[in-house]
């Protein structure tokens, strides 16, 4: 059996994931400038509130 690379697993739900997720990113209303500032990477952090929600 040949084994697909998890990116091309995906690559249907990412296009809806990634729509929700710049939406999400617009209403958190933290900029990743002031993020960095406190030692946070914006991405990793952005990324963990979207999962929870």
């Amino acid at each position: 059996s040949v084994r697909l690379p998890s990116h091309l697993k995906n690559s249907c739900n990412r296009k809806k994931n990634h729509s929700a997720f710049q939406w999400f990113n617009s209403t958190v209303g933290i900029d990743d400038d002031r993020l960095r500032a406190y030692g946070i990477n914006p991405k990793k952090y952005k990324n963990k509130l979207f999962r929870e929600q």
